[in-house]
């Protein structure tokens, strides 16, 4: 098994000093990143990270479950780390915050919104077991925030008794907020579901019927894993269906801004597509800027063998043939290879996170996978398009990725220590410039900062700084909301749109400038 070892030089100062010394190659573990590349903590009995972001200003926040000893109750963990992968102290309790409402409670989502507040998904569980989806806000500073919905956090049932739980969550341009994942009918059918809140938190009951959307299901296994907003509103799904007992495929769904399946998309608004044998299911989900779908998940065969895929779907919910070999790639280099999450990097590349190695309780290592826009294996990354990182010699998996503004790509999941499963965060190199080098960082100065939505910020570039057209205006979870062209060479125009809060500049085609804070007022 390949695997990618940290190597840390007796001093990390007098690496630093020494230009050039080591340049590190696409795909190993970024050894700035808490030394050894990875954080690695205890937390209950059994505990794993589910989701992670990073923010406009460089922290990362993970979400997941402590599991407790005697597998009953579980708590919700949200957890914020420093850019060099050290525990923020300013976010919770030592960079943590454990949240208990019920028996067992489960993280499974995260977004940070502009004003730096913190939304999670997942579910809490009562007494006799019966699972409720759960949206939960956080302030800036990891406590709860009280103005939302009903003291912080919403509750929803769909029937009372049965097991639902929230997967993935995506934000509006609006506010509004959609969750993903599985509610289970009166006929204990599992079903894909997406439920809309408004930013309040309170549910939206102008979308679907009283603020869910379902696809109608059939048989027993089917649920949506990730969900994603359309620049024109629409809403688009994925996950797994069974059309057949014990048989699931890839699901695709889309719906329209008020929660009615696309006609116009697929069969009547979704479709299901077959990958290997038995069982397909996807995770990882990602636009492009044509519209297309990709999609990354894994197959499972009768003698329980993992395969991990990436596929692509046109924007009307067709297979594209034209990606990989007939619409998907397989990996099946190891005996169990998990997919779990996928985001595309700013050439069209797709990284892909999970898991490879043996099986059960077999060693496996964290594992990242990067394809060019037509699927096929990227030689430039780590050789061969596949880079493994071993932390603690057991079982390693990603479940959550994120590219930060450099390129770098963030990691969180799980690592077993011989006897329990750890959280854990680890942060790849995705391109040789990202090694130690004798480059210095040089930053733009902006005056006024803050500065007014509709008003004009004058941007002075450094000496040697070479030329910048237009900056990324990129808020703190990351996502890009315009792009401005450097007017006159020293103006930049922040549009009257623009929600205040906090964001980052980011130069589009130059990677000697920094990115830049920027306060957004009305």
């Amino acid at each position: 098994m390949r695997t990618t070892r940290p190597f840390f030089p007796a001093t990390l100062s007098l690496l630093l000093c020494a230009p050039q010394m080591l340049l590190a190659q696409p795909g190993e573990l970024d050894l700035t990143f808490n030394t050894t590349g990875y954080n690695v903590v205890q937390g209950g009995f059994q505990d794993v990270y589910q989701d992670v972001t990073v923010q406009a200003d460089g922290k990362i926040v993970a979400v997941g479950t402590k599991l407790n000893p005697g597998f009953i109750t579980s708590d919700l963990r949200i957890a914020r780390y420093n850019e060099d992968g050290t525990p923020d102290n300013g976010f919770g309790t030592n960079g943590i915050v454990d949240f208990v409402i019920g028996d067992a409670q489960f993280g499974y989502a995260v977004e940070v919104l502009a004003d730096g507040k913190i939304l999670v998904a997942g579910g809490v569980s009562d007494p006799i077991g019966s699972l409720q989806w759960l949206l939960l806000r956080l302030n800036a500073d990891g406590s709860t925030d009280i103005g939302f919905a009903l003291g912080g956090f919403q509750l929803v049932d769909y029937i009372n008794g049965n097991e639902d739980l929230a997967y993935e969550m995506a934000v509006q341009p609006d506010g509004k907020i959609l969750l993903a994942g599985v509610v289970a009918d009166s006929l204990q059918r599992y079903t894909p579901a997406i439920y809309r809140f408004t930013e309040n938190g309170f549910l939206d009951m102008d979308f679907g019927t009283d603020g869910l959307a379902i696809v109608p299901v059939v048989e027993a296994e089917n649920e949506f894993n990730a969900i994603k907003v359309r620049p024109d509103g629409k809403i688009v799904a994925i996950g797994h269906y069974s059309e057949v007992f014990n048989d699931w495929g890839v699901l695709v769904a889309q719906f329209d801004t008020n929660g009615v399946l696309d006609p116009g998309f697929g069969t009547g608004g979704y479709t299901v597509e077959p990958v290997g044998n038995i069982q397909a299911e996807a995770y990882g989900l990602a636009l492009t800027e044509a519209g297309d779908i990709i999609v990354a998940g894994t197959t499972k065969d009768e003698t329980i063998t993992f395969d991990m895929f990436v596929g692509r779907f046109t924007s009307a919910g067709v297979l594209d043939a034209s990606f990989g070999t007939d619409g998907f790639t397989v990996y099946n280099g190891t005996e169990e290879n998990v997919a779990y999450d996928c985001v595309l990097d700013a050439n069209g590349n797709i990284l892909v996170g999970g898991t490879t190695g043996g099986t059960f309780f077999d060693n496996r290592d964290l594992t990242v996978w990067r394809f060019d826009a037509d699927g096929a294996f990227d030689p430039s990354f780590n050789t061969d398009g596949v880079a493994t990182a071993e932390v603690l010699g057991f079982v390693d998996e990603i479940n959550g990725i994120a590219l930060q503004a450099d390129g770098k790509l963030v990691v969180a999941g799980k690592s077993n220590n011989g006897n329990e499963n750890d959280f854990v965060v680890a942060r790849f190199l995705t391109s040789g410039s990202d090694g130690f080098t004798e480059t210095a960082a040089l930053t733009a100065n902006l005056a006024p900062n803050p500065v007014a939505a509709g008003s004009t910020v004058r941007v002075e570039l450094p000496a040697g700084a070479g030329t910048v057209r237009t900056f990324e205006l990129v808020d703190v979870a990351g996502r890009v909301v315009a792009d401005l062209p450097l007017l006159s060479s020293v103006y930049l125009d922040i549009p009257a749109s623009v929600v205040p809060g906090t964001y980052v500049l980011r130069p589009v085609g130059n990677v000697l400038v920094t990115t830049v804070a920027v306060v957004i007022t009305r």
